[in-house]
């Protein structure tokens, strides 16, 4: 500011002096002030004073500018410039993490437009999926979705856009090589940019895990059957559906006889082989609606829906009779009643194995 009124001020008293200079002399020259002020000032030498005097004048606001104004210009954009690094630094700081993280993530990143077609890909894609970026980009997320799971997709991708967030949504994608990758989603819908944002966990492991934990808590080890637990929900589950739907309900409680001293004798490595052997030989004898488990040491249980005592008896005789040859088995079968509870009706087949048992062995025997 002070460097431009110094401007103003030297340019304001040179056009001052220079137009009072030539007023007087063209005043004297057309008779408005004596004439003898045209012999003083149009001596040729004063003449010249107000042309020096423009470039005394333009020289010394030239010389501000270079040494006052040039200097402060610099200065200012200098400021100006540490000003707007020290404003944009947090935010090329944030962008530059926000692309590394997006580079870097172990999970997929998805942007889809409003129709659901790929415009951003997270390099995670690749060992994921198969696919990678560039093979995703500008194509419809319909194209890699498991077919089962498209329609489930859609109705939440229309509802993110009503304003619900999406959270641990699970669909199913179909891998470059065609197998199956189940993944979990969370993700949000822009308005103002018309974009969905995904983030996905791929959950194989997870799942295999699962899977994992399911079988060791449900099938024996050894003979790959269902264990006492498996057998006891499927028995509360056909007790209620049976119940529901009022057809019949057979358990039978089966057990090796004598297999105490088949063990001692042969050994636990031969007892083992025994019990695989004959969980082996059963799968064939039941249908896919029956439950046969391995209930606990040598003795199995099976659960038999919608079948009348006789029938459920064949059942039962085609397991026995399935039996390896240097090995024997009783039974005990007992019918629901529509009275009595799941372990009432298991306590009624079991006490008629106990009968079968107490009556020479290798047998079957119905509960009264």
């Amino acid at each position: 500011m002070r460097l431009l009124l110094s401007v103003i001020v030297i340019d304001t008293v040179r056009n001052i002096i220079e137009n009072l200079y030539f007023g007087l002399y063209f005043g004297a020259q057309y008779g408005l002030l004596p004439t003898a002020i045209v012999g003083v000032l149009g001596n040729p030498v004063y003449l010249i004073l107000p042309k020096v005097m423009n470039v005394v004048a333009a020289c010394a606001v030239l010389g501000l500018l270079v040494l006052r104004w040039l200097p402060q210009a610099s200065k200012d954009r200098a400021d100006v410039d540490a000003d707007l690094h020290e404003k944009t630094e947090p935010l090329n700081r944030e962008a530059e993490e926000r692309r590394r993280l997006f580079e870097t993530s172990l999970d997929l990143i998805f942007v889809t437009d409003r129709k659901g077609t790929f415009t951003r890909v997270s390099p995670s894609s690749l060992p994921i999926m198969g696919y990678g970026p560039e093979e995703m980009i500008g194509h419809s997320g319909g194209e890699f979705i498991y077919a089962d799971d498209l329609e489930a997709t859609r109705r939440e991708m229309q509802l993110a856009r009503k304003g619900q967030e999406t959270r641990n949504f699970e669909s199913r994608y179909v891998h470059k090589n065609g197998r199956i990758v189940p993944l979990t989603w969370s993700g949000v819908w822009s308005e103002p940019e018309q974009k969905h944002f995904f983030f996905g966990r791929d959950m194989t492991e997870r799942k295999a895990a699962e899977e994992q934990l399911h079988r060791l808590a449900h099938f024996d080890q050894l003979t790959g059957l269902p264990n006492r637990r498996a057998w006891e929900e499927g028995l509360d589950r056909e007790l209620a559906r049976a119940a529901r739907e009022g057809h019949e309900l057979c358990v039978a409680v089966i057990d090796l006889d004598d297999f105490k001293q088949y063990n001692d004798a042969h050994g636990h490595q031969a007892g083992d082989a025994m019990l695989r052997r004959t969980a082996d030989a059963w799968r064939a004898c039941v249908r896919a609606s029956d439950l046969l488990a391995r209930y606990g040491g040598e003795e199995f249980a099976a659960v038999i829906p919608a079948w009348p005592l006789e029938a459920a008896l064949t059942v039962v005789e085609r397991l026995r009779t399935a039996m390896p040859e240097e090995q024997t088995c009783s039974a005990g079968v007992a019918i629901w009643n529509r009275a009595e509870s799941a372990a009432e009706l298991f306590a009624r087949a079991d006490a008629a194995l106990y009968a079968a048992k107490q009556a020479g062995r290798n047998r079957t025997l119905s509960a009264g």
